[in-house]
């Protein structure tokens, strides 16, 4: 039988569940209501909670790539104002001094913003063996490369000593992750 989930923990379960029960019932995004029911394990049409099946990671899948397509149908097609407003990081809580501590009435705040989503593929539930990391490293480089390439096109590097060193970021990496 085909593993869908990753292994969580108890506290994993309860910590998504107080995250995004909120969620459940906004318009829009990748999935409807009762798919993200589904995923929570919260659906009442569902005697089998968590029972999953290849039919509906099928959808899930084909949803979330076609997302991804979407946001870059709009990226490339609103402007500049309206690119800010959809894709400018939120911060998880207001700035203030908190000495590393966040108030309780953020904990359960999941930020709508690109910089929450890479970090949550990132950092998902998944086997620290490196041979189980591989295409998250892949996926890392290509985003750093990305956003350096930015950089340079836009000539936001002015120091050619900064820029040089920060083109040796990429050959550096693929070295290091070659061991794996």
């Amino acid at each position: 039988m085909t593993d869908y989930r990753a292994i969580l923990e108890d506290f994993n379960k309860k910590d998504l569940m107080k995250k995004f029960p909120q969620h459940v019932d906004d318009y829009g995004g990748l999935f409807v209501s009762e798919t993200r029911q589904n995923i929570l394990g919260i659906n009442p049409k569902n005697p089998n909670p968590f029972v999953d099946t290849s039919k509906m990671w099928s959808k899930i899948k084909k949803s979330v790539r076609n997302g991804f397509v979407d946001i870059q149908l709009i990226s490339k097609i609103s402007s500049p104002k309206q690119a800010k407003k959809m894709f400018e990081h939120i911060p998880d809580y207001p700035q203030q001094e908190t000495g590393g501590y966040v108030p309780e009435e953020f904990v359960n705040i999941i930020s709508p913003n690109l910089v929450s989503a890479i970090s949550s593929i990132l950092n998902s539930a998944e086997s620290d063996d490196p041979k189980h990391q591989n295409w998250k490293y892949d996926l890392s480089i290509r985003i750093i490369k990305e956003c350096l390439e930015y950089f340079f096109s836009k000539h936001l590097i002015h120091s050619p000593v900064h820029e040089r060193h920060l083109r040796e970021v990429i050959p550096i990496l693929g070295a290091e992750l070659n061991r794996y």
